[in-house]
């Protein structure tokens, strides 16, 4: 008992802060082992010198600020230092507070650096050489299939906060942009000494071709047609995080909310011909848009987790969203002269116009990262993203490279319907590599 009676008074003067302390004592033949855990100031008080007893709670005694999260370490109140273990090598500086590894972080930040590739563009033939020009034996200069991307620069910004110190409950948003997708495809006379613009001709029913530079051996026609193609995209989501499972090392997460995607893009073709030796005013203009924008908006739901060990880790992220796409397509002409509302591939009376609808549609967002803690709070990572949309309307799919050859003239057939338009919608798909930075605070 005499030990006993020692051990009790070294614990009036201990001074513990979340640390579990084990005392043995001896009561004849047996050893009587107690663990005693405090997170205020045990001993004597500065101004009365009284002495304080040591508390002997153990876990979860929350008026004591000892509480432990499932493995998480957090502090709570003034100070106090909360049990557990956030599953962070203690060496790597990663969440140590004043009294040892802390998880208490309310807010996050990231920025991602990205490099992404959009899915290819499909044109129908637009641009043809080798006189006469007219398919099938014409050599296709642009279009006739996909034109593959080049990899875009964007950002991905994502934000939140936790609502609880237990960080099982939260709140976050994220914008992601990539670059616009700019494509210029030009020939001038000095370039070849043919190309024309082919269609299938509906009143004929025959392959057709309208000329606009012919400076081979007839020489009689010079001109210059460029093809213009650009594409814009972004997305964004604000949702609420909620924790479903936790150890040590690992966490998984439930996500659902609020999800929109927008995707713009364009299509133009010009071309000027004049015969040789005209002067500009006897040029032929013509002129074909096609403009197509995909906005959408609903709800997603979905699951991220999250495995560290030290300083290094993996994050898994996917989700799923379902609603509406307004999808909409604005097609306009020009001849000059004498048809300022009617190109080639665009007629006035039949496809020309802003043509809309909206049409169920879900989406998929995944991706994964791996990540590197080097300071305290601060995150490193380098990953790769997937982002795909199942119905949005795109300018190639949009022409139709029939054509009424009665439209030409000032008074067309009644029975003229062809180019037509139809909502032609495809899949779109958008992926890459990311750079990220975090900060926790």
């Amino acid at each position: 008992m005499t030990l006993g009676l020692l051990g009790s008074l070294l614990a009036s003067h201990m001074f513990q802060f979340g640390h579990a302390t084990e005392f043995r004592t001896t009561s004849g033949n047996r050893t009587i082992v107690r663990t005693v855990s405090a997170t205020s100031r045990v001993g004597f008080d500065d101004d009365t010198q009284r002495q304080m007893d040591a508390p002997t709670h153990q876990h979860d005694e929350l008026e004591f600020g000892v509480l432990d999260h499932g493995g998480y370490m957090m502090e709570y109140g003034d100070g106090y230092h909360l049990g557990g273990s956030c599953g962070v090598d203690a060496s790597c500086g990663v969440g140590v507070g004043r009294y040892g590894p802390v998880c208490i972080e309310r807010f996050w930040v990231e920025f991602e650096f990205l490099l992404w590739w959009r899915e290819s563009r499909f044109y129908p033939p637009l641009v043809t050489g080798n006189d006469p020009g007219v398919l099938p034996d014409a050599t296709v200069l642009f279009g006739g299939g996909s034109v593959d991307e080049q990899a875009r620069p964007g950002g991905r910004l994502q934000f939140g906060m936790w609502l609880d110190d237990c960080q099982c409950l939260g709140i976050g948003g994220r914008f992601v942009s990539i670059g616009d997708a700019k494509n210029r495809f030009e020939l001038n006379s000095g370039d070849l000494p043919f190309f024309a613009r082919p269609f299938f001709d509906d009143l004929t029913g025959q392959q057709e071709a309208l000329v606009v530079d012919n400076m081979g051996t007839q020489g009689t026609t010079f001109g210059q047609i460029q093809v213009l193609t650009e594409s814009e995209f972004l997305a964004a989501d604000a949702f609420l995080r909620c924790l479903m499972v936790r150890t040590c090392h690992s966490r998984l997460d439930f996500l659902f909310g609020y999800q929109m995607g927008r995707l713009n893009e364009g299509l133009l073709i010009e071309s000027s011909s004049s015969p040789t030796g005209a002067t500009a005013a006897d040029s032929l203009r013509v002129r074909d848009s096609f403009r197509t924008s995909n906005e959408f908006h609903g709800g997603h739901f979905g699951i991220q987790g999250r495995y560290q060990r030290g300083c290094w880790g993996l994050e898994l992220m996917t989700k799923f969203g379902f609603g509406n796409m307004n999808q909409q397509a604005d097609l306009s002409g020009s001849t000059d002269p004498n048809r300022p509302n009617s190109g080639l591939l665009v007629q006035q009376g039949s496809n020309a116009g802003v043509h809309t609808r909206d049409t169920f549609s879900y989406m998929h967002d995944t991706g994964i990262k791996l990540f590197y803690h080097p300071v305290d709070r601060i995150r490193l990572s380098v990953g790769y993203s997937l982002m795909f949309f199942s119905s949005v309307l795109r300018p190639g799919d949009q022409i139709d490279t029939t054509v009424d050859s009665s439209f030409f003239g000032l008074e067309p057939s009644p029975n003229a319907v062809r180019p037509a338009f139809d909502f032609n919608a495809t899949h779109f798909y958008a992926h890459g590599l990311s750079l990220g930075l975090e900060c926790r605070f």
